[in-house]
């Protein structure tokens, strides 16, 4: 039998949903990044200290690139026993994660849709992953 997963997937949190075997595994994963913030003025501020700042908020977009690039593998490894993936979320993440699975060759065509969408419940998702692969719904036990 074939395992399907679906990712609903912002810059915070990742909501990874298994269904395997009949049955479904839910796991959340947090992000641990924190947008930068943006110093006001520029690089071009008139105190002779200011390109420090400009280095400063060089160095914490690195950092912010970093932590999302390491969340992205996270979510990477609770999908890579799928056999086919359906990627939804906030417009951002959603592509990001794409382009991140397309250079793994591991992923090669198991993206079967991706597509933007609101926040999710893990219960909302997991009805959502259920209805895109035409699954019924788990009897309550």
């Amino acid at each position: 039998m074939r395992t399907h997963a679906g990712v609903w997937i912002d810059h915070r949190s990742a909501i990874v949903v298994i269904l395997a075997d009949g049955k479904s595994s839910t796991t959340t994963i947090a992000s641990q990044t924190e947008k930068p913030s943006r110093t006001s003025g520029g690089s071009h501020q008139r105190e002779p200290w200011a390109h420090q700042s400009v280095v400063a908020e060089d160095h914490r977009d690195r950092e912010y690139r970093h932590a999302l690039t390491r969340f992205y593998e996270a979510v990477g490894k609770a999908i890579a026993r799928a056999d086919d993936l359906y990627l939804i979320g906030s417009g951002e993440a959603r592509k990001e994660l794409l382009h991140y699975l397309k250079e793994h060759d591991r992923f090669t065509g198991r993206v079967r849709e991706s597509k933007p969408a609101q926040e999710m419940t893990e219960a909302e998702m997991v009805a959502e992953t259920r209805r895109f692969y035409h699954l019924p719904m788990q009897e309550a036990s």
